[in-house]
């Protein structure tokens, strides 16, 4: 099953056709998380831009707004030089509809992860995560399908980087993130 322009196709001739038919394709997912840290203490965190960059495991290559997003490998990378990774420009956190949002530039790709967060009592949240994904693959990537397919299906897709963003919040939620006990 392929997915792409939020369509799923049931075979790769299908999915290829659509590729051939256009030379920008995108992706969306969202997920609804519920957390029992307040709402404060959650949006403080995703408004904290060395928050949201840690999170996402991008490697700062200077300063300013330029990072180094590492493409996942099954290989055993102990040892060895990071060979598959992406320059990135990072903007944000930017209001959005009121939403606050990351844009991550690559070139001729653009993620674009937005946050709703609202308070379901005094210390319980939920959190709202929508992940987009854009790419223009030209006039050559129209004409060679395959090697679009193979060298988009090694980037980390939207539906990764909520479930990473997910697992991340979660392991806060058990810590508690500097909330106070209430003894």
């Amino acid at each position: 099953m392929y997915e792409c322009c939020n369509t799923t196709f049931e075979t790769l001739n299908e999915f290829k056709k659509h590729i051939k038919s256009r030379r920008t394709h995108s992706l969306t997912k969202s997920n609804v998380i519920d957390i029992n840290l307040p709402r404060s203490i959650v949006y403080s965190m995703i408004s904290n831009r060395d928050f949201f960059m840690r999170m996402l495991n991008l490697a700062s290559l200077d300063n300013n707004d330029k990072f180094l997003l590492l493409i996942p490998t099954k290989k055993d990378v102990l040892g060895s030089t990071f060979k598959r990774s992406l320059a990135v420009r990072v903007e944000g956190p930017k209001s959005d509809k009121g939403l606050p949002t990351y844009v991550i530039y690559a070139g001729n790709l653009i993620y674009k992860i937005s946050f709703k967060v609202d308070s379901l009592g005094e210390s319980k949240t939920r959190v709202s995560l929508i992940s987009t994904f854009e790419a223009d693959i030209g006039r050559l990537g129209t004409l060679l399908p395959s090697v679009i397919i193979k060298k988009l299906g090694i980037l980390p897709l939207p539906g990764k980087i909520l479930e990473e963003f997910e697992r991340e919040i979660r392991i806060l939620d058990l810590r508690g993130y500097g909330v106070p006990s209430s003894k």
